[in-house]
């Protein structure tokens, strides 16, 4: 059968049709799939070239507040003790008794074992009273102390920045403190919680507390005891002069001069008599010092960022270490 020369044209036109179809899903479709991916692909890596690009033009101040951060720590740091030993804490105690000017003896001295201890803050929060007169005066007004009163903006800051408690070293040192005056002893105390250092050229306040404090008045404790006993004679002799009165006797065991041997001990007594003296409790608190970044952040700008686009290890370890 032969076709008519339309039928030739349409059949050349189909199969032309059938070809163009056929090359298209089999080599333009997937050549725009991959245009799609590959297009894709590139937005991704631009977006990790901006991000590269970014990190490089906040790497010099990003590693000054890292270095800005580990001295602040640093500064804080200095204000404790390395890790204490027995004997360690023994010495840093006679080294404070050494540069202590109170006039005091210490005696019983004994170290604990190191221990560790929860270090928080504690906000002191004033009481408030409140009444009808002052609500009326004071409505429409809203005072916060803690944004206002100096000495709760600084505990707020200390808690803010201090936040759950920390736990930390501590080692103990126990004794008996004797003057010979009570103003003594508290220039002693003093000089316990204001104890400053000398460390690598520059004056340091030492974190260093006072407790369990007991006192002891032996001067007061003496003078009540010789009341006592002169209340004790008085009433003795009364008594002796009453029995003696009503019965013309003398009474038995009390002697007339039982008052004069009293007014000679009096004026007799142990050098313990005067001296005052107090059992406390001196902790010294401890904690482990950062690593200095300094050298780890060098060695980063000596490599550079990684060639796929993370950022490189040292980065990592520095950052951790401060």
């Amino acid at each position: 059968m032969k076709l008519s020369k339309q039928e030739r044209i349409a059949a050349i036109v189909v199969v032309i049709l059938l070809i163009l179809v056929a090359g298209v899903f089999l080599f333009i479709k997937p050549n725009f799939e991959t245009i799609g991916e590959t297009r894709n692909t590139l937005n991704a890596k631009k977006a990790e070239y901006d991000s590269d690009v970014a990190r490089v033009e906040t790497k010099e101040d990003l590693k000054k507040k890292i270095l800005e951060a580990y001295d602040v720590g640093k500064n804080t740091a200095d204000m404790f003790f390395p890790e204490l030993a027995a004997y360690q804490a023994d010495d840093e105690f006679r080294a404070f008794l050494e540069q202590c000017d109170a006039n005091v003896l210490v005696e019983d001295l004994e170290v604990t074992a190191p221990d560790t201890i929860g270090l928080a803050s504690n906000m002191f929060i004033p009481e408030s009273v409140s009444y009808a007169l002052k609500d009326y005066v004071n409505q429409g007004r809203n005072v916060d102390p803690t944004k206002t009163d100096p000495g709760l903006i600084r505990q707020t800051m200390i808690q803010k920045y201090l936040g759950d408690p920390q736990t930390i070293g501590a080692t103990t040192v126990t004794c008996k403190v004797r003057a010979v005056d009570t103003q003594s002893l508290l220039d002693f105390a003093d000089e316990v919680n204001s104890y400053q250092k000398e460390e690598n050229g520059k004056t340091i306040r030492k974190a260093v507390s006072l407790s369990n404090i007991t006192f002891e008045d032996l001067k007061t404790a003496n003078e009540y005891d010789l009341k006592v006993e002169e209340l004790i004679n008085d009433a003795e002799k009364a008594a002796a002069d009453t029995f003696k009165s009503k019965t013309g006797k003398t009474l038995t065991g009390f002697e007339e001069d039982n008052d004069k041997k009293a007014e000679e001990e009096d004026g007799q007594g142990s050098i313990d008599e005067v001296i005052y003296s107090m059992e406390c409790s001196i902790t010294f608190y401890s904690i482990e010092r950062m690593q200095d970044p300094t050298e780890r952040l060098n060695e980063q700008d000596n490599r550079g960022p990684s060639t796929d686009g993370t950022a490189s290890d040292t980065t990592s370890g520095a950052t951790s270490a401060a």
